[in-house]
């Protein structure tokens, strides 16, 4: 046998191509925001937890609702802040309330499963809608879906914190998660 040096394996870089939220050219690090680490517990209720699920629920559409007014706050008028304000406006919206109640009380299970269900229907629905704008709207429901059940769950939503100068992977973000990246000064 003779003298088996090897060379050290470099690994090779892995480009991939998406959709630029900003003009330019960012390099660096990916920060990955993976999406799918919403934890919705399913727990079945006892008849008499019913009406202290109820206010639990209605306290996280309060507190939902003033993350989204604190996030808005940070930002100047235009579409993200609009798309916000459509999200606030979701988290009152009757149909989406009573549904979810109504799985509380009649399913007996928690809010966080109540809401996901009542999402995904929503979803669902504008998934079928043949205009491209509203059946676009049901990323927005599954982003106040998320921040909502978050919110009940005792976890804050706006956790995405990406290192000074990395670039920020993701499949779809929220206006109100890119709302503080410039803070971070990520480069893309």
């Amino acid at each position: 046998m003779g003298d088996e040096r090897s060379e050290p394996v470099v690994p090779e870089p892995i480009e991939r191509r998406g959709t630029a939220v900003s003009p330019g050219l960012g390099i660096g690090p990916a920060y990955v925001v993976d999406r799918r680490s919403v934890n919705v517990p399913h727990t079945r209720l006892e008849r008499d937890q019913v009406d202290a699920e109820l206010k639990r629920f209605r306290a996280g559409l309060r507190a939902a609702h003033d993350q989204l007014e604190t996030i808005k706050g940070r930002l100047n008028q235009g579409e993200h802040r609009q798309i916000l304000k459509a999200q606030q406006l979701m988290l009152r919206d009757p149909a989406l309330v009573q549904r979810t109640e109504s799985l509380i009380k009649d399913e007996l299970i928690n809010a966080e499963w109540a809401v996901s269900r009542s999402v995904d229907q929503v979803r669902e629905m504008l998934a079928k809608v043949s205009d491209e704008y509203l059946s676009a709207r049901q990323f927005d429901v599954a982003f106040m879906g998320e921040r909502l059940i978050m919110t009940l769950g005792g976890q804050e939503r706006d956790s995405i914190v990406p290192p000074e100068g990395s670039v920020v992977v993701a499949y779809d973000l929220s206006p109100a998660d890119t709302a503080n990246f410039h803070r971070y000064k990520v480069a893309g």
